[in-house]
């Protein structure tokens, strides 16, 4: 067995210590960016898709290089922790995010390492991409798929999870993906700022682009594997970027309601990248005129009006016309028009908006009605889900409003509330109906005001004469009442 100390590769004896292990990570850095990159593009097209063509080449390529330079192939991971034929492996800051992300996704299925002993060939990938992909989302997976690889002599073996797991295996896989969801949710709101910074420059846009769609995709997996795991960061609020939340935010929203209502995998990315650029062009509305405390004058409010048209401009100018951003186009122009017609820019007569239209503006009202603005104070969100109710049918789309308030709750994940007795805690999962206003909830703060890692107590659960345990006393804002609540515990569970 290879250790961490003393590395020869297979078939080079000579080669010195230092430069064999660069070559093994440089192997491996190609290795984990091929297989990334062929898992990525399979989950959201068929494997005879010509976007598959090369990226399945240099997969083989790469197997074919760690073979000469190792021998057999043995990548294994845990939390944060990856090696190749049991050297643990230096990457670089994408090198590690890439893997982490590919490592959760295969952790789905129970899938803890990879074992390749002999070249591949690209049919033979395909056939593995769609074993892989219609795995069951379990512990025993890794199992299933090895018979059936070595039933079709695919030489690619999976083992079990078994590094780096501790003693509850899925709860720290759990932890893992609350942290990278709010890494994904920071860099997202960080590029959102430069792309503001930089509107007038196309290739720079270009490439912030890019990396917005990378991350949109990482919360596209982990709303696959947890949808609450990401419902949380639709909690985090910061009044002085508000803009730049209340996108991330509407994404993220939009992607747990299109996912409820069974929107594929692409339309869940080509969606969320609708949400990132609907409303860029309020970015070139005054800020005295978009947070004006008060009635607006007639022309202040044409000049609110005009943002729309603002957004098709500027995702032009930004982007250029291309049919991959038809839908950024049409949402960013139809993002005020109501469901039955109403609102602005002022419809024909039967226009329907498009479904992506009618998804973001649910989330889109959800999130401005739920944050703290420079002009409006928030609502609490079962407020406002009542508002959306209230509405629907006219502004909203009623069967996507049912929707939303069912996968949400009235006290949607990441909530603070305070409990009967009077202590406070973070709502980890929604009540389910009929119990819609009975959540899960973490305490943080104890009702002297003691912070503590409190327990989880189930709202639904009841006393031996039938009357609830507990209940919600009301929501809490832990940042106007100073509450002792850690911030990244609000917005995660």
């Amino acid at each position: 067995m290879v250790n961490d100390d003393r590395l020869v590769p297979a078939g080079d004896s000579n080669l010195p210590l230092a430069p064999a292990r660069r070559r093994v990570e440089k192997f491996a850095t190609g290795f984990i960016k091929a297989l990334f990159r062929i898992l990525k593009i399979a989950r959201l097209h068929d494997v005879n898709n010509k976007a598959l063509v090369h990226p399945i080449q240099d997969f083989v390529s790469k197997v074919e290089d760690g073979l000469r330079i190792l021998g057999p192939i043995n990548f294994k991971w845990g939390i944060d922790i990856f090696k190749v034929n049991d050297i643990r492996l230096r990457l670089d800051d994408d090198s590690f995010n890439l893997a982490r992300l590919m490592a959760d996704n295969l952790r789905e299925r129970g899938i803890g390492s990879l074992y390749l002993s002999r070249n591949i060939e690209g049919e033979q990938v395909k056939d593995f991409l769609k074993m892989y992909l219609t795995a069951p989302h379990n512990r025993e997976a890794y199992d299933l798929l090895n018979r059936e690889l070595d039933k079709a002599g695919i030489p690619i073996r999976t083992g079990p999870l078994s590094m780096g797991t501790g003693e509850g295996g899925y709860e720290m896989v759990d932890v893992d993906r609350r942290v990278h969801a709010l890494i994904l949710y920071g860099r997202m709101v960080a590029l959102m700022k430069r792309v503001v910074a930089g509107m007038e420059d196309k290739s720079e846009v270009k490439i912030l682009s890019r990396r917005l769609q990378r991350c949109t995709q990482g919360l596209v997996d982990l709303c696959e594997a947890e949808a609450h795991s990401i419902i949380g960061l639709a909690q985090i609020k910061d009044y002085d970027d508000y803009e730049y939340h209340h996108v991330i935010n509407v994404a993220v929203l939009s992607i747990v309601l299109g996912r409820e209502i069974g929107l594929e995998r692409t339309e869940l990315n080509e969606l969320a990248s609708c949400a990132l650029f609907y409303d860029i062009g309020t970015f070139k509305i005054p800020n005295d005129v978009l947070y004006k405390r008060g009635k607006l004058s007639e022309d202040e409010w044409n000049v609110i009006k005009r943002h729309p048209m603002l957004t098709v401009s500027t995702i032009l100018k930004m982007q250029g016309f291309a049919p991959s951003i038809l839908k950024r186009l049409i949402v960013g122009f139809e993002h005020h028009i109501g469901y039955d017609g109403s609102g602005y820019p002022t419809a024909l007569k039967g226009w329907k908006t498009d479904l992506y239209t009618r998804i973001l503006s649910i989330a889109d009202a959800f999130d401005a009605m739920t944050s703290r603005r420079p002009n409006r104070e928030p609502i609490p969100p079962d407020q406002a889900m009542r508002k959306l109710e209230e509405r629907s049918g006219k502004l909203y789309d009623p069967a996507l409003v049912k929707v939303f308030i069912n996968c949400m709750g009235l006290f949607p994940a990441g909530s603070v509330v305070q409990l009967s007795d009077d202590t406070f805690g973070v709502v980890i999962l929604p009540g389910k109906a009929p119990d819609f206003d009975r959540p899960k909830v973490k305490i943080l703060v104890q009702s002297s005001g003691k912070p503590v890692n409190g327990a989880v107590i189930d709202l639904a659960e009841k006393n031996s004469n039938g009357t609830y345990k507990i209940s919600v006393k009301r929501l809490a804002d832990p940042v106007a009442e100073k509450l002792p609540v850690p911030r990244y515990l609000v917005g995660v569970h």
